[in-house]
C-alpha cells in the first residue's frame, strides 16, 4: 500500500487520496503542477531479486509521468495512457532488480494537463495518482 511511503524533503507535497486509495498531488496549487513529487520507503523484506510493478490510476485530464529508482539508480520511467475514464488501474512492469533490506525505493510522480478538460479559465490537471508497488521475488 502507498501509505507506507514517506515524503521526500524539498519535494512537492502530496496527500493520501483515501477515496481512491492512492497518493496524489494537489494540482489546485499552481506551484505543484508540472514538477515531480517524490515518496520513499526502505525495502523491508529478505534479500533477493524482485520483479517490480508500479500501480497507477488513469485520469482524463492528464497523463502523469512516474519515475522509480532503487538505491538512487533509475529502474523505470513510465507515462499513464490517455483514458476516457478516471481511476482505471494501470500496472507497469519495470523489470527485475536485486534488493537488500533497507535499500531505498523512490517513486516520483507529477501533475500535468493534456489541455482537454476545461476548468474555469484554464484546463484541469491530473494529480499523479498511484497506489503502490508490487514486488514479486524472482526464483
Amino acid at each position: 500500500a502507498t501509505t507506507n511511503f514517506f515524503p521526500v524533503e524539498d519535494s512537492v507535497p502530496y496527500y493520501l487520496d483515501a477515496r481512491n486509495q492512492c497518493l496524489a498531488i494537489n494540482a489546485a496549487k499552481k506551484e505543484h503542477r508540472d514538477v515531480y513529487s517524490a515518496a520513499i520507503n526502505n525495502f523491508k523484506f529478505k534479500a533477493g531479486t524482485y520483479n517490480v510493478k508500479l500501480v497507477t490510476l488513469t485520469e482524463t485530464d492528464g497523463e502523469s509521468e512516474y519515475r522509480v529508482s532503487v538505491k538512487g539508480k533509475a529502474l523505470g520511467e513510465v507515462k499513464n495512457p490517455e483514458s476516457s475514464s478516471d481511476y482505471t488501474e494501470t500496472i507497469f512492469d519495470l523489470g527485475s532488480v536485486a534488493l537488500e533490506p533497507n535499500d531505498q525505493i523512490k517513486v516520483e510522480f507529477n501533475a500535468v494537463t493534456n489541455g482537454k478538460i476545461p476548468e474555469n479559465d484554464e484546463t484541469a490537471y491530473s494529480r499523479g495518482r498511484w497506489r503502490g508497488l508490487i514486488l514479486t521475488e524472482v526464483r
